[in-house]
């Protein structure tokens, strides 16, 4: 099982499953310590609550650990196991979390990460928490729900099965929050249990072999999906792209063998006819980089150039199962970018769905060209109030951002204070980047209306949203470059393996929600 999903094969073909029963992880809420029966309890304080903590149920675990270790509730001071003299846990663990003034819902949150993969290592299944700070109690008891999914999440389907039984990896089955359980509470793990486990299942998505999510397949996947989550699918396929002139889409994936499609994907939780919310993702299931081939040390990781469509999958599925009063269309652009006879090649000029043409200046700059056609066909065929767009679409916007926040771009600057509000909250952080008219400029061509690349070298995170620009018309407009923070090779975080990291699900629900 990967985290909260069961990925079966069948023929190649991989499909969702809903984890259940003993196979998901258990939420328990148990207000007195005591009686927790957990392999662990870990228990966050702050150094003001060490002090008030003193006198209650925590009185000679706190005279233990003062005594033995000098335990203030620092920050990041190494947990000290007691044995609990009359807890039915079997160690309690505590955890310093700092000054009050200084703690973050997302210091929990890294906490909990920490402590779950700490747990893991030392094969203890069922875990307890319960954090004493200035944070509220509705605030930890979410911020641990999520984190102990995503942060007990693998993708391990394939490595050898170990030969002692000692060394499979061990999966967190219990999670207790040290409160009283209310509808308020018990609603709100419910909530981000949704959330976590469809991050889980993007990462799912993106860590997966390149050729078993090819157009077709990864077409055919989300349908299944779709059919179990009773979301409304059909697939444009490579035959009605052409007739409806979506030029740009079908010249990136002339060389593949799988050719490319458009898979939409509809939501109305309103049950009114209000306009749409349309959500974009691109889908490049393996970029070569075309006949502008991509060097080693770029190339090994491109599997994961399809992270804005399956961004769009966990969205969709997850507004579903929330049952959001929005109304949503999920468009995901698939296309393979390979090298063969029939390449698109630099040089060449295509007429998009718009009626616009534009000249390749660059077959690696590829994900432009598919999102343009679906792009144009969301504000044409569903007439949105709002589109935002998900696409792995610069390197550039790595070097910007570090690989800490995503890079955003807009028609209507208004719109950036929403997302970038909803980013902080969950921390999955956006950062705006200018889109002046001059880029704009600089994506004009010479022998047709556009072209692709720019000849301008610095500025291409900017200048790629602004040959989008020429496709959205006048529809309010969010475009999102994740590529600094859909797919990290070379780091994790507290909750986060390397591989796929699932951004922009809790981003979206979080913006949608407010």
């Amino acid at each position: 099982m990967l985290g909260a999903q069961n990925l079966l094969y069948l023929n190649r073909i991989f499909y969702y499953k809903s984890a259940s029963g003993s196979d998901r992880m258990q939420f328990l809420f148990e207000s007195n310590l005591k009686e927790i029966k957990a392999g662990v309890l870990f228990v966050g304080l702050s150094k003001e609550q060490v002090k008030k903590q003193k006198k209650g149920v925590l009185s000679e675990v706190l005279a233990i650990a003062e005594k033995t270790d000098d335990f203030k509730g620092e920050k990041a001071q190494g947990s000290l196991i007691v044995l609990p003299k009359g807890f039915k846990a079997k160690k309690v663990s505590l955890i310093g979390l700092g000054e009050e003034k200084e703690i973050t819902k997302e210091d929990i949150r890294k906490t909990a990460g920490s402590l779950v993969k700490a747990a893991k290592a030392k094969k203890i299944e069922d875990i307890a928490f319960v954090f004493y700070s200035n944070i509220k109690e509705s605030d930890w008891v979410e911020a641990v729900s999520e984190t102990s999914i995503m942060a007990d999440y693998s993708f391990s389907k394939y490595k050898s099965a170990p030969e002692k039984p000692q060394e499979k990896e061990t999966k967190i089955k219990k999670v207790f929050f040290g409160a009283k359980k209310s509808n308020e509470l018990d609603k709100l793990v419910k909530e981000k249990e949704i959330i976590a486990e469809n991050v889980n299942l993007v990462r799912d998505f993106v860590n997966e072999n390149a050729k078993d999510k090819n157009p077709a397949l990864f077409a055919k996947k989300t349908k299944e999906i779709c059919v179990k989550a009773k979301i409304k699918c059909s697939v444009i396929d490579a035959k009605q792209l052409e007739k409806m002139g979506a030029n740009l889409i079908l010249a990136v994936g002339m060389g593949a063998k799988e050719k490319p499609n458009i898979v939409v994907l509809e939501y109305n939780g309103t049950g009114k006819k209000e306009k749409p919310i349309v959500l974009v993702g691109k889908g490049i299931t393996f970029d070569s980089g075309g006949i502008n081939l991509k060097p080693t040390g770029y190339i090994e990781s491109m599997k994961q150039d399809m992270a804005g469509a399956a961004t769009v999958l966990g969205i969709m599925k997850t507004a579903k199962e929330l049952k959001l009063k929005k109304n949503l269309v999920g468009l995901m652009a698939l296309a393979e970018n390979a090298i063969g006879s029939n390449s698109f090649k630099p040089g060449d000029v295509f007429k998009g769905l718009n009626g616009k043409t534009v000249e390749i200046g660059n077959t690696d700059a590829e994900g432009r060209l598919v999102l343009a056609d679906t792009i144009a066909f969301g504000v044409k065929k569903f007439k949105p109030k709002l589109l935002i767009d998900y696409a792995t679409l610069t390197g550039l916007a790595m070097h910007i951002t570090g690989g800490y926040a995503a890079c955003f771009l807009t028609n209507k600057d208004e719109l950036y204070k929403k997302m970038f509000d909803a980013g902080n909250e969950v921390f999955e952080r956006v950062w705006q980047l200018p889109l002046y008219k001059e880029f704009s400029e600089d994506m004009k061509g010479e022998i047709s209306d556009l072209k692709n690349a720019s000849k301008n070298k610095f500025g291409g995170t900017s200048s790629a949203a602004a040959f989008l620009k020429e496709f959205i018309g006048e529809t309010d407009w969010i475009h999102l470059d994740i590529a600094p923070t859909a797919f990290h090779d070379d780091k994790e975080s507290e909750y986060c393996p390397k591989g796929g990291t699932g951004f922009g699900v809790r981003l979206t629900i979080e913006y949608l929600k407010k």
